[in-house]
């Protein structure tokens, strides 16, 4: 099962679903539900819990049926954390943890600490946020998933640049040659890693084009926190360019992706930036509105 699939892949799945009954539904179900978890939060878990059902139906090997739980597990817990309950998801990704552990599976084990190193991002925690990608990085290199080690790389540059933007320049060279085609999934966060670096050294035309490119690769793998955040980032960018009209465009663009999820950090983060570019826009009624909204649901996680 991959970590990121793309909308095509995810519209197959659907398609096979609408065919199946009883417990022949198990086998399309779980990875359903799996890529759905950002796309659609709440169809995501109610296919979760139709798949629990079923899957305890069926007659499964009891090693099928703990790595199903387990990524269940996974699932629910990414999904906690999207909507604002740090605790409970790290309770949840850790229960995943030890089950993919114990049933050694590395692909298990790295999706995990990929999305653990979310976690501790939203708890502010950042210096766990290398540890636990890199954690995940070795779990793929380990499995020889491929496409998963270039996301956990050029992720790891995301972080990075915000510290040394120049050597981290350097190094994403080194890692990810120009010129070269990357899967989508690895290139949502590598262009965002390429925009964090422009916008770092003083070249926000460059790091507005990254990032609308970071922005669609991820909606096109179903990565909506990373398309939220990139898209955000392009609207900061464009209207350090003075673009304004162009900016508040896509900072509406942003709240209204943001509002269709539900996810309160999300949407607190999309207003900020459109409350931001109201004032710029000296349209200060509207901008204290939002920046108001977007100060209440901070304040309710």
């Amino acid at each position: 099962m991959k970590l990121f699939a793309s909308n095509d892949e995810v519209a197959a799945l659907e398609s096979r679903l609408d065919a199946l009954v009883g417990t022949d539904r198990c086998a399309v179900l779980l990875p359903l539900a799996w890529h759905l978890r950002q796309r659609d939060s709440r169809r995501a878990l109610a296919l979760a819990d139709e798949a629990d059902v079923l899957l305890h139906a069926a007659e499964s090997s009891p090693i099928e049926l703990a790595r199903a739980v387990a990524r269940l597990s996974l699932l629910r817990a990414e999904i906690r954390m999207l909507f604002a309950d740090p605790v409970a998801a790290q309770q949840m990704a850790q229960s995943a943890l030890q089950a993919f552990s114990a049933l050694d599976d590395l692909i298990g084990v790295g999706d995990t600490h990929w999305l653990k190193a979310s976690i501790a991002w939203d708890r502010r925690q950042s210096k766990q946020v290398d540890t636990l990608i890199r954690l995940a990085a070795d779990s793929f290199f380990r499995a020889g998933d491929a496409q998963r080690l270039g996301a956990a790389q050029a992720r790891l540059f995301v972080y990075a640049a915000f510290r040394d933007p120049v050597a981290t320049q350097a190094l994403l060279q080194q890692t990810f040659p120009e010129g070269v085609e990357h899967p989508e999934s690895v290139l949502a966060w590598l262009a965002a890693a390429r925009a964090n670096v422009a916008g770092l050294t003083g070249d926000p035309g460059s790091s507005f084009k990254h990032d609308m490119q970071a922005y669609q690769a991820a909606l096109d793998t179903g990565q909506i926190r990373q398309a939220l955040v990139t898209v955000r980032n392009a609207a900061e960018s464009i209207a350090t360019l003075g673009d304004l009209e162009a900016a508040l465009d896509w900072s509406e663009h942003a709240v209204v992706l943001a509002r269709s999820t539900g996810w309160p950090a999300l949407v607190g983060l999309c207003l900020m930036q459109l409350g931001d570019v109201m004032r710029q826009l000296v349209r200060l009624d509207e901008a204290m509105l939002y920046l108001q909204e977007a100060l209440s649901l901070v304040q309710m996680q």
